[in-house]
């Protein structure tokens, strides 16, 4: 994996694994893994306009949230591009706000900037708030069984159902040996992020930054933007292309011919023209294989589209998959 990605990782104090990458993806996979989210930054929005203050700035509806539930979504710049994935949750007098650590400064500010003489208060929770993520087929089971009494929010960020939960930080060591006792494993950053490349999930840094129009990962865009739910910035771009155009790339997964690993940023090409460029990517922790997420311009979308991948002096031919689920 790439060294910017150890960086990345190491930066905010997350574990590279508990000792076995491999028995660490494999327990997502077969039964219950354990992944820790406190790094990420958690914002609440309170006040008595925040309904209203946070509608007319992302991309999802939150009207039909009752307390207790969620949505994901997205907060994007007045030209359609990403500032942040968000997942947003009703707590009663406030919305707690899910954001990646990256990105966590930036969606603050922007927040901040756009109160003017709303009653609304932005406060970042991050020190006071943790977040496990539980995973894998048995991720639901274990969780009742540990009793643990915390919000939960569905995720499959690692290609497995899962839950995001949400508690007091001062609550973090009781609620992990809990659900470590009820079964789960713990699971480090890169048998995490090997499972969401072998997903094929995006992630803030990576694939998800700035530059980025959402409908480039459809996924994402799919769970993410509301066609119904009326303005919001940067809302007229995004329905610009949903209605009269298209984008001219699109995030897709590649199966490597050879079994050497292209870093992030590795052009793809066809016959010498710019096709792509890989975004993720990582050795299968059991396989060997390499797991490769990229982006692939429109032209070569077709699945089985043959592109060549640039390795140092060489290339090397992968195939474009389907869409990424």
């Amino acid at each position: 994996m790439a060294d910017t990605m150890t960086s990345e990782f190491e930066e905010h104090g997350q574990i590279e694994s508990y000792g076995d990458v491999a028995a660490e993806f494999r327990a997502v996979r077969d039964s219950a893994g354990l992944v820790d989210r406190s790094h990420r930054t958690r914002l609440m929005v309170s006040g008595n306009d925040r309904m209203i203050f946070l509608q007319r700035l992302v991309s999802n509806d939150l009207a039909p949230l009752e307390e207790g539930d969620g949505v994901h979504a997205a907060l994007l710049m007045p030209k359609g591009q990403l500032i942040s994935t968000l997942t947003i949750l009703h707590r009663g007098a406030g919305y707690l706000i899910d954001v990646p650590a990256a990105a966590g400064a930036e969606v603050f500010r922007k927040l901040d900037m756009y109160i003017l003489s709303s009653d609304v208060v932005v406060a970042d929770v991050t020190g006071t708030t943790a977040c496990l993520g539980i995973h894998g087929p048995s991720a639901a089971d274990v969780l009742q069984s540990s009793g643990v009494p915390v919000f939960s929010f569905p995720a499959d960020y690692l290609g497995e159902e899962g839950f995001d939960l949400h508690f007091p930080r001062d609550e973090i060591d009781l609620v992990r040996q809990a659900l470590l006792s009820a079964g789960a494993e713990p699971v480090g950053w890169r048998a995490a992020e090997a499972l969401r490349i072998d997903a094929g999930v995006a992630r803030f840094g990576a694939e998800l930054d700035e530059r980025l129009l959402l409908p480039e990962v459809p996924a994402v865009a799919e769970r993410a933007i509301s066609c119904t739910k009326g303005c919001f910035v940067g809302q007229e771009t995004i329905a610009r292309i949903r209605n009269h155009g298209h984008v001219n790339r699109e995030l897709r997964q590649l199966r490597m011919e050879e079994d050497d690993l292209p870093e992030p940023g590795a052009a793809l090409t066809v016959d010498d023209a710019k096709a792509g460029v890989v975004t993720s990517s990582c050795l299968h922790p059991i396989t060997g294989k390499p797991l490769v997420l990229a982006f692939v311009r429109r032209k070569y979308l077709e699945p089985e589209t043959e592109v060549q991948v640039a390795m140092g002096e060489r290339s090397v031919f992968a195939e474009v998959l389907d869409q990424p689920a």
